[in-house]
């Protein structure tokens, strides 16, 4: 339960999350609004220029995509996973391990990205960077499960639908 303002952020580990070698996060919500370069769903390996695996968008929040940046530059990127609509019900799947990351919206097929890399997550965030007080999304949070592995692409699809 949250209130308006609410900053939600989960310092991690928390009870077997992340696993030791991989880890997948599902977060069901409504986007409030479409806006430029929000990010309903990000993990930080720590904080200034972090390791960091996001789920961002273009300037009208309607193509997510999965991205990743070491040392504050991004590395990877993926393409669009499909579109979100204000004020309707969606599904972000995110899952990582040092083999890639990838993402599924609302059933779609996974877009995914190649990693160099995994890891160690120190905080989950929600609606936002994990690192930063920045990029926004306004949002309704109903529900956030998380896997101490990752699913495989199908999987992937399968709960996020």
């Amino acid at each position: 339960s949250t209130r308006a303002a609410d900053n939600l952020l989960l310092p991690l580990p928390y009870a077997g999350f992340p696993g030791a070698s991989g880890w997948t996060a599902v977060l069901e919500f409504s986007a409030a609004a479409l806006v430029a370069s929000g990010v309903p769903l990000s993990a930080c390996a720590a904080t200034g220029a972090p390791d960091e695996i996001w789920t961002s968008s273009t300037a009208t929040m309607v193509h997510p995509v999965v991205a990743k940046r070491v040392a504050g530059v991004q590395v990877i990127s993926a393409a669009s996973a499909g579109s979100l609509v204000a004020g309707a019900t969606a599904k972000i799947g995110l899952g990582a391990d040092s083999a890639g990351a990838s993402m599924a919206l609302t059933g779609t097929a996974p877009v995914g990205a190649i990693n160099a890399g995994y890891p160690t997550m120190t905080t989950l965030a929600i609606g936002r960077f994990a690192d930063t007080a920045s990029n926004y999304q306004p949002m309704h949070a109903r529900s956030l499960k998380l896997w101490p592995y990752r699913l495989s692409d199908g999987a992937l699809q399968a709960v996020t639908t």
